[in-house]
């Protein structure tokens, strides 16, 4: 057989077992382990109410594995996702990373050998701090015939972290509100802060732990409270009548101690005698008190008094 009758015979079985060579030649290449710096995506979840501005170096990681493996990596990134506590108050942060923090795609299989870097400065916005005082709102239905004789809350303060302009419009924070269907004793309970309007502004701690104490329900009438006036209406009139009952309510305990100066009866008034003028009691925090009658007559007075 001639040369050129030999390379023109049987032409489609010698292509078929041409591209099965080549076949067979990139499969055993695909199988082949090796070993590259593969990019990985960092992902950092700041605290409520702060922003990520940037990143260190870029993350990579030193991948092995088969070929055909590594080059799924190229259309889907590996990650690395870190959580900074709610604590976090400064405005640089070192985040630490390791092999094992590498998240790996589905389906790839790969090995991963080593980080660099090991360690990233995460930059957030600035923040700025407040103490504030913290009140509790607990609700006590009148119907159980008690009354809050004394509220206690631990921590009394928080700190409030955020945007200077947002920070310092607040002046206080409230718990969200205990309410309380009866009152058999002393209720001691965590609550978690009412932040619904604070906007990116966050509280630390975000919970405090509140014991309110109950007392049973009182009244008490006391006689002969003297009727006060303002030293310049003073010099031009006189209350009738002079002195009134004052009828107070609250916890019990706590009217046993009252005197008649402790709910001063006043008048806020700026017009002239003769007139008839309604009267106001100034009664502890707590307490509920109301003047019998609730206005007085003001006399003219003579030259003589």
């Amino acid at each position: 057989m001639t040369l050129p009758r030999a390379l023109t015979a049987d032409v489609p079985l010698k292509l078929t077992s041409l591209g099965l060579s080549v076949f067979l030649w990139f499969l055993a290449a695909g199988e082949e382990p090796a070993s590259t710096l593969v990019p990985v995506e960092l992902t950092v979840q700041p605290p409520a109410g702060r922003t990520v501005l940037g990143t260190g170096r870029q993350v990579k990681a030193r991948v092995s594995g088969p070929r055909r493996e590594l080059l799924k990596l190229s259309a889907v990134p590996m990650r690395v996702t870190r959580v900074l506590p709610d604590t976090t108050v400064a405005d640089e942060v070192r985040v630490d990373v390791g092999p094992g923090d590498v998240e790996l795609p589905r389906g790839v299989d790969v090995h991963v050998q080593d980080v660099e870097p090991r360690s990233v400065e995460v930059r957030l916005d600035s923040t700025f701090q407040r103490i504030v005082p913290v009140r509790a709102v607990v609700r006590l239905p009148p119907e159980t015939g008690h009354v809050l004789s004394a509220i206690a809350v631990v921590p009394g303060t928080v700190r409030l972290l955020g945007p200077r302009g947002l920070v310092e419009r607040i002046d206080s924070a409230r718990t969200v509100p205990l309410e309380m269907a009866r009152a058999d004793g002393p209720v001691e309970e965590t609550l978690a802060l009412d932040t619904s309007g604070f906007g990116r502004v966050r509280a630390v701690p975000s919970e405090v732990t509140i014991r309110v104490d109950v007392e049973a329900m009182g009244e008490r009438a006391l006689r002969g409270v003297p009727v006060r006036l303002p030293s310049d209406l003073a010099a031009a009139a006189r209350p009738d009548p002079a002195t009134v009952e004052v009828r107070v309510r609250g916890a019990a305990g706590r009217l046993n101690g009252l005197a008649r100066d402790s709910v001063p009866v006043v008048v806020d008034w700026t017009g002239r005698p003769p007139a008839r003028v309604p009267l106001r009691v100034l009664a502890p925090a707590g307490i509920e008190a109301t003047a019998i009658p609730d206005s007085i007559t003001l006399v003219r007075r003579s030259r003589d008094g």
